[in-house]
């Protein structure tokens, strides 16, 4: 009788323990999702470059022919709409072995470029098909103001964009002026911004 009670006992235990739960399949942690920068998702590809602007090509080297039609196109492109300019400034180049920091003096010629591309487009209106490079020499005093500044080479022929590039970069101020009068040759190079059929 004791016996049949144990065997009884087990088999009640034996009902009573619960049954294992089965086993979860193995899953893929969740995807991370895409960058944010304000909302807007990032571009995991890197920036395209932009297209390269073709040369200039000075009044010079076009037939008459080249410009007459070019100078037709662009007045009647620019007879209703604001003439639109490209200037490039290239970095200076040190002249007998001029030390000031020529970043420096790029970062003071860039902050100019609005008065020099001014000066650009003011000489467009009077010959729409004039573009190329003028190549200046700037000299930085010790007194830190650019008092000398002479233009050594022009494709551009115009007297008028001439002066006015001289006065507008004619008394830069230059942070920590050198010790000694230091010299730099600058390549300016001016295109207007005109679609490809009008070049």
């Amino acid at each position: 009788m004791v016996r049949y009670r144990v065997l009884l006992l087990l088999v009640l235990l034996a009902c009573a323990q619960p049954e294992a739960a089965p086993a979860r399949p193995a899953t893929a942690p969740p995807a991370e999702p895409p960058a944010q920068v304000s909302g807007e998702l990032l571009d995991p590809s890197p920036p395209s470059a932009a297209p390269e602007r073709p040369p200039p090509i000075p009044v010079s080297e076009r037939t008459p022919e080249e410009l007459a039609r070019v100078r037709q196109a662009r007045s009647d492109l620019w007879r209703e709409g604001h003439v639109r300019a490209h200037l490039d400034i290239a970095d200076p180049a040190p002249v007998d072995g001029a030390t000031y920091p020529a970043a420096s003096l790029h970062r003071q010629l860039r902050g100019r470029i609005s008065h020099l591309r001014a000066c650009y487009e003011r000489a467009l209106r009077d010959d729409s098909a004039i573009e190329g490079t003028m190549e200046i020499e700037i000299s930085v005093p010790p007194e830190g103001a650019a008092d000398s500044m002479r233009v050594v080479s022009d494709q551009l022929d115009s007297e008028g964009l001439v002066s006015c590039v001289t006065e507008r970069l004619t008394g830069i101020s230059w942070p920590d002026p050198p010790a000694a009068v230091q010299v730099f040759r600058v390549r300016l190079t001016f295109q207007p911004d005109v679609p490809e059929g009008y070049r």
